[in-house]
């Protein structure tokens, strides 16, 4: 009796401390009220609290009931809106229910997103119908040609027009069009067939010379207008082998220069395989073939001039095992004992290509029973990303395998399973305080000067605190490019090293040292 009477004078307290949390979404540009926005409040102190969920009605208001005791943030989702904040920004508001007083009430504006538009043209500026246009977003640490995040694809309508207002993130976007197959090719040029090449706004072949569009919230976008480019066709024959030096009969074949649609083929039974319509500029040729259970693979990059590519030879390679570990060490460099050994991930590098788009896997290694890790993956160029911050007290040192560094720009080429690949930690760093005047809700960071360290794992940030003052410690040591962000980013855009150079303040970072750095916010 006296059990049941505990537990439920427990639910009854429970009950007490449930609360219901209202709140209204409102447009941020115009203040008009929000229908249909779905507000989801989640717990960040105690697993399982929550989520709860709502959605606005026509004015705006939403209601959540029996919400339980604790720390909450926000989340709204609206079509044609960006959320207030990014997932994991640092300066979302906290909202606490507590078993007294008032329960916290909500207020959000979220802002509208603005609308592209615009039309795909052949040299002639007839409208192209049922053009594929690819919008790509350009976020800090990955940007073209180098690498890509492919964010949306459109199709032009009869006229060669298209629209669209789906934009994940505010940020820089690039824009550009494939013809598609059934329209016209280009009529010869000097009796050499041509080939539409895959061109970018406005109209340029290579992304490096594209111009981007600043897709931001209150900004009036351009009429963006593509007009397409031709180029002579080639072709690309040759065989592809197994790791024996064998045909590999009906491997799959794909060949592209990294953003373009991709020209698919299987190889005969003789290995051989032929692409058409090649246009010039570097390309990529990839394959894979399941043999015995084992997934082959291959990439093998190649320049097409101004002639075909006759007997080009590709050999596939199984997967090799690799092993590494972790290492803590003490201010002198002295091991000490270890501790749960780090997740890694290693990003294939396939040059200005992006990701391979046939690759069978993405070589991932968590910490297993013996206090290392393996993963399994491909010869070829990786970088190194660890998936967990350092342990509490330590930075990342370095990143090696044998006596190679693999934190540079252009990563580590692994070509045998001979080494291991080695995480140091080191105790100490340096600290960097300072203050950003008229801070408000800004964030500062601290960017490595060197280019090969601009992963995450080396970039620092912090919010400001009373006076705009701001900390930050256990800093890898080494020369830093220091900065804060406008309080309406909610996101790291990182800028160009001319604009660092010039408007962030160098800070070098000594081990076990303070310095102090007054830093700008970076419009």
């Amino acid at each position: 009796m006296l059990r049941l009477l505990t537990v439920a004078l427990a639910l009854a307290g429970a009950a007490l401390a449930a609360q219901t949390v209202q709140g209204r979404v409102v447009d941020a540009a115009s203040g008009a009220p929000l229908a249909d926005v779905n507000v989801i409040l989640g717990a960040i102190d105690r697993p399982g609290g929550g989520p709860y969920r709502a959605t606005t009605d026509r004015s705006g208001n939403f209601e959540m009931q029996g919400v339980a005791e604790g720390t909450y943030i926000a989340t709204y989702r609206a079509r044609g809106y960006w959320s207030t904040y990014e997932p994991g920004d640092s300066r979302q508001p906290h909202y606490t229910v507590g078993a007294s007083g008032a329960p916290p009430r909500l207020e959000a504006k979220l802002q509208p997103i603005p609308k592209l538009s615009g039309r795909v043209l052949d040299d002639e500026g007839n409208p192209v119908a049922s053009a594929s246009v690819r919008l790509f977003y350009q976020n800090g640490h990955c940007s073209l040609p180098s690498c890509f995040i492919r964010g949306r694809d459109l199709t032009t309508d009869s006229n060669g027009k298209f629209t669209t207002a789906d934009f994940f993130s505010p940020g820089r976007w690039l824009a550009a069009a494939i013809a598609p197959q059934t329209f016209k090719a280009p009529p010869d040029r000097d009796q050499q067939k041509l080939t539409w090449m895959e061109t970018f706004y406005p109209s340029a072949v290579d992304a490096q010379f594209a111009s981007p569009v600043d897709v931001r919230a209150g900004l009036e976008l351009p009429l963006v207008e593509i007009r397409l480019r031709a180029a002579p066709a080639f072709r690309l024959r040759g065989r592809v082998l197994d790791e024996k030096g064998n045909p590999a009969a009906r491997a799959a074949l794909a060949l592209h220069n990294g953003l373009g649609a991709e020209m698919t083929a299987n190889a005969g039974n003789d290995g051989s395989f032929e692409f058409a319509g090649v246009g010039p500029g570097e390309w990529r040729l990839s394959g894979t073939l399941l043999k015995d259970k084992i997934p082959l693979w291959v990439a093998q990059s190649m320049e097409v001039k101004d002639h075909d590519l006759a007997d080009v030879r590709v050999r596939l390679t199984s997967p090799m095992r690799i092993h590494g570990h972790s290492v803590l060490e003490g201010p002198d460099g002295d091991r000490l004992p270890d501790q749960e050994p780090a997740g890694v991930v290693l990003n294939y590098d396939s040059g200005e290509w992006g990701q391979e788009s046939i690759m069978p896997s993405r070589p991932i290694g968590l910490g297993d029973e013996n206090g290392g890790f393996s993963l399994s993956l491909y010869p070829g160029r990786y970088h190194v990303s660890i998936l967990e911050p350092p342990p509490p007290g330590y930075y990342v040192s370095a990143i090696v395998m044998g006596d190679r560094n693999a934190l540079t720009p252009e990563g580590i080429e692994i070509s045998s399973a001979a080494q291991e690949l080695v995480i140091r930690y080191r105790s100490g760093g340096g600290t960097v305080r300072g203050k950003v005047e008229n801070c408000g809700n800004s964030d500062v960071f601290l960017v490595p000067r060197e280019a090969a360290l601009r992963q995450p794992q080396f970039i620092r940030h912090a919010g400001c605190e009373a006076g705009g003052r701001f900390e930050l410690g256990l800093v890898r040591p080494g020369q830093y490019f220091a900065f804060a962000t406008s309080g309406d980013t909610g996101f790291l855009q990182m800028p160009d090293d001319d604009t660092l150079s010039r408007l962030a303040t160098l800070v070098t970072v000594r081990d076990r040292e303070p310095v102090t750095a007054d830093v700008r916010i970076m419009q």
